[in-house]
């Protein structure tokens, strides 16, 4: 049954409908009317028209009573009703055409296809005509056949139904999929023209594209040609004879764990854990269909308990703190730790894709603590209260009371007389009274307390008052936290721990060690002096660590503040080189100007791994050193993420299994920095998630907004999913130029570089990217890497090029590798099995280089649905041309739209950071103009359960691309 969609307006309203089509002479369902463009539910109306035809006023079905007569047309009209009372007039002409039945054994074949490989058929630098080119088609490019004589006329009339298993509230299930025939394979491009000729496959016989994936474990796999696929024919149906040469493998969930670690599960109930990430095959408005999760300590599994809810997170609350203003959207789980013994445990999560093999943490993580996915959540079963909370004030005049003294069992401040001198001294106090505990509960250290700090009247940012200081190391805990409190509840200024000692001393760095969580406290670094920082990690000794970070340690900031500045031309850090952190509604800014503050800003926040919830960032003017393992409902504000742009410290932690949902970011495309949420020099092989993200920049440098994978990279980008995705590039044109495209550029899985093939996957659902651009094939672009010798202990990615370090330019010997390694060693640089030997031409790398064709899945748009794009960076609107960055094919209900002032209801173009906009796509009913982002979502294929700012994202088909959904 087909689709009755418009192919022109016009008539006595400016809106109504007038359409035509062509319909198999015969009885029964003829076709289904759409929305319009309006709001669903949409109502239907038969006004006139022939008596043989009938309209199902719910669906838009008509039928016909009898068959139209060959040749012959019949025609009805009426009127469309959308939900909000919009009424557009509709006609419709529907001609008869025969029915001849196909000759027989008209499909002599067809095969799902594997790897494939061409000829190039010209020399140029790096080729030489006859190398063999491998084109990674595994999947997605079927061998049609047909009988002799007979002529396809439309591939589109293709339709290969699939069943993906996958789960249905944790069961096994299979699904029904269907891939469509986009056009005939083309060859590799060696010498230009080559791109207008297509691959042979042999006589009467085809290489057929496909817009979605067949993975190795599908099932029922059959084509169907629809009528007219050959001139005159009916419906040809293939079941049976299929032959699968594919070996594609399902992609697996990206995941990771919101709930920050070394949380305490308590006997009164479960602990809540929550989860969020991506997959490839989202359904009603969830990424998976069902998470699981369950404690294990000492070697023995709790209950397993689950959710099939994906929905707002607690840690994002429509009401109360939440400074990015945005959503996150996670699984939460209720944990319980009955039957199990106390102790130090993880909690482990199993989720259940709605396609693929369901993902276990034990099996797919590393061990905690790591910027890649993790095995499981550390957390203590404290049933017995081992570590019940234990409070110790602390006097901000730095003086101790006259009799200070820990409370048990209250919250109440017991004035200045039982308070501490400084953290450090309450911290020591906690400790002694957990070692005195009886019942065998007694452990020799602060885990579990709570230094209680009170607001100090008259505190204002820039003076020295109301400033808690510590002098000596502040140990924090190993097991659980200690915390460091606000009194009030609330995080303001009258609760500050600062870069400058409040007795007018000589600025020092607050020492605190290990685990700490920091609730509701304002931290700056307004410091005169340079080098001054208000947090470090001091492993066990005392003494600040140089070097890396030390992993050893996590802090939590929940409901925090940071504030930071340059004092006497060098960075005064908040946090310094502390391994890991969980950041929970925390704003983290440069205040210049601000308050009284003076000097430039500077976010310095130094070699820490970061976990961002519900945070905000913003207002930096030189760069970051916050490297994020994921982010979620957070906003990045005139600032990159990372430096260049990489998630993470580049060379130490590899990036894999990235996640960030809900985040948005505003960034001045005059800085030099590249404004970018992955770098080059990375390999993913968990892959990588971004769903609800938008890019916007303002200026007129010209930055890509996404770049992933882009110029320069050798190394494999694999599974990576970006759903509901945007960029703006400060354009207001009706015809973006060139340079405005430029700017709010996608730039994903380039391919213009390699000596080995490199794979470069990724899948795009409903994004909204005025510039895409992928390059394809530099087979004139030699590889010219960098002058990098191989250095011990560090990680490099497959494809990463080094030399063995001779002094001698000439006479040096260059090396790529070959797989994923760990941080290496010296002696791994000869082994074959990790480097490839590539030889050198005056020091140069040189070699032929067949293999730059791994981004042929993304140019061929495999898998992405509802894509809509104005151009590339080129200024290039056509797709298929070998020159441009533009993909090959449109996605499944994608499209590229010019008309850039039809998108969005108030796009800020090229004004002030601050303005954020209105990027809900425009509507017929309210706007005078559809925005050519609606109905770009299938019905029941919604990826979230809401957009950026929590508006519940249409799972009726008439959902839109990009970040915002349709106005209400």
């Amino acid at each position: 049954m087909g689709g009755f969609l418009p192919n022109r307006t016009s008539g006595g309203s400016p809106r109504a409908k007038v359409l035509t089509r062509k319909v198999a002479s015969a009885s029964g369902v003829l076709g289904t009317l759409g929305l319009f463009g309006l709001k669903a539910p949409v109502t239907y109306a038969k006004a006139g028209g022939s008596n043989n035809l009938t309209l199902n006023v719910a669906t838009g079905v008509i039928s016909a009573t009898t068959a139209i007569g060959a040749g012959n047309t019949q025609n009805i009209n009426g009127t469309a009703t959308g939900a909000d009372g919009v009424v557009i007039p509709w006609s419709l002409a529907l001609t008869a055409e025969a029915v001849v039945l196909p000759p027989p054994n008209a499909i002599v074949g067809v095969e799902v296809m594997g790897n494939l490989l061409d000829l190039a058929a010209a020399t140029s630098p790096i080729l030489a005509a006859g190398d063999p080119i491998l084109l990674p088609t595994n999947g997605w490019v079927v061998k049609v056949t047909l009988a002799d004589g007979l002529i396809p006329l439309d591939w589109s009339k293709l339709v290969v139904s699939m069943g993906k298993q996958g789960f249905a509230n944790g069961a096994p299930t299979t699904r029904a999929y269907t891939a469509r025939g986009t056009g005939l394979l083309r060859r590799a491009w060696s010498s230009g023209g080559n791109h207008l000729t297509f691959l042979p496959a042999g006589a009467n016989s085809y290489y057929v594209t496909l817009d979605e994936q067949v993975h190795q474990p599908d099932v029922d796999v059959v084509f169907t040609f629809a009528a007219g696929f050959i001139e005159g024919s009916a419906q040809i149906v293939v079941n049976a004879g299929v032959v699968r040469n594919d070996s594609r493998a399902y992609p697996k969930p990206k995941v990771r764990i919101l709930t920050p670690p070394h949380q305490r599960m308590t006997a009164a109930g479960t602990l809540d854990v929550e989860v969020t990430g991506t997959h490839r095959y989202p359904r009603a408005g969830r990424q998976w269909d069902k998470v699981e999760m369950w404690a294990r300590v000492a070697g023995v599994d709790g209950a397993a308990a689950g959710t099939q809810v994906m929905g707002r997170s607690a840690y994002t609350p429509e009401a109360g703190r939440l400074p990015s203003g945005l959503p996150a959207a996670s699984y939460r789980v209720a944990v319980s730790g009955a039957g199990l013994a106390d102790g130090g445990g993880g909690i482990r999560v199993r989720v259940y894709p709605f396609v693929g093999e369901a993902w276990d943490s034990w099996v797919e993580g590393v061990a905690f603590p790591s910027a890649l996915v993790e095995q499981e959540l550390p957390f203590v079963r404290d049933y017995a209260g081992k570590y019940s909370a234990v409070h110790a004030w602390v006097n901000q005049d730095g003086t101790a009371g006259a009799a200070p003294a820990v409370q048990v069992g209250t919250t109440a401040d017991p004035g200045s007389a039982a308070s501490y001198a400084n953290m450090a001294t309450a911290s020591a106090a906690i400790a002694a009274y957990n070692n005195a505990r009886g019942g065998g509960l007694a452990h020799n250290d602060p885990d579990g307390g709570f230094i209680m700090l009170r607001d100090v009247a008259g505190s204002v940012r820039g003076g020295n008052t109301g400033a808690y200081s510590v002098r000596a190391a502040t140990t924090g805990g190993t097991l659980v936290p200690l915390h460091i409190v606000a009194a009030s509840g609330a995080t303001s200024q009258l609760c500050r721990m600062r870069g400058e000692l409040p007795d007018g001393s000589a600025p020092a760095s607050r020492a605190i060690s290990r685990r700490v969580e920091f609730h509701n406290i304002m931290v700056d670094s307004e410091g005169v002096s340079s080098n001054v920082n208000n947090i470090v990690v001091d492993g066990v000794t005392g003494s600040v660590v140089t070097g890396i970070a030390n992993v050893l340690s996590h802090m939590t900031l929940w409901d925090c503040d940071i504030f930071e500045r340059i004092g006497s031309g060098s960075a005064n850090n908040a946090i310094w080189r502390f391994g890991f952190r969980s950041d929970v509604r925390v704003e983290h800014a440069n205040v210049t100007g601000a308050a009284g503050i003076t000097g430039a800003g500077y976010m310095g926040t130094w070699q820490v791994t970061q976990r961002m919830v519900g945070s905000w960032y913003h207002n930096d003017t030189i760069g970051p050193m916050m490297y994020p393992v994921f982010a979620a409902g957070c906003r990045f504000d005139n600032l990159p993420i990372g430096g260049q742009g990489q998630i993470t410290l580049a060379g130490v932690h590899k990036v894999d299994g990235h996640v960030f949902t809900n985040v948005e970011t505003t960034v001045d495309g005059n800085t030099s920095s590249a404004i970018a949420l992955c770098g080059s020099e990375q390999s993913t092989v968990m892959g990588m998630g971004f769903a609800n993200v938008f890019v916007r920049q303002a200026g007129a440098a010209s930055q890509p907004s996404f770049r992933i994978g882009g110029d320069g990279t050798l190394s494999d980008m694999t599974n990576i999913d970006m759903h509901y995705c945007g960029s703006d590039g400060g354009f207001d044109a009706v015809t973006p130029t060139r340079a405005h495209q430029a700017k709010a550029r996608l730039n994903v899985d380039y391919n213009d570089q390699g000596y080995l093939h490199k794979v470069a996957e990724m899948t795009l659902l409903y994004c909204a990217v005025p510039s895409f651009n992928t390059k394809t094939e530099g087979f004139y672009a030699p590889e010219t890497p960098v002058d990098v010798p191989f250095a011990a202990g560090r990680f490099y990615p497959k494809g990463y090029l080094v030399h063995d370090g001779n002094a001698t330019t000439a006479s040096r010997v260059w090396y790529q590798a070959v797989a994923e390694m760990p941080l290496s060693v010296a002696g791994d640089l000869p082994n074959p099995a990790l480097w490839k030997t590539i030889g050198q031409v005056n020091g140069i790398p040189y070699g032929r280089q067949p293999l730059r064709t791994g981004n042929w899945r993304m140019r061929h748009q495999v898998g992405h649905i509802g894509v809509v794009m104005a151009g590339d960076a080129q200024g290039n609107s056509t797709l298929g041309d070998a020159t441009a960055f533009l993909p090959e094919r449109n996605s499944r209900l994608g499209a590229i739209a010019i008309n850039y002032s039809d998108w969005y209801k108030a796009a800020t173009g090229g004004g002030a950071l601050s303005s954020r906009g209105d990027y809900r796509p425009k509507t017929l009913a309210v706007d005078g103009v559809d925005s050519p982002l609606l109905n770009r979502v299938p019905a029941g294929r919604a990826a979230m359960p809401f957009d950026l700012y929590g508006l519940p994202r249409l799972d009726d088909g008439t959902g839109a691309a990009g970040v915002r959904e349709r106005a209400a």
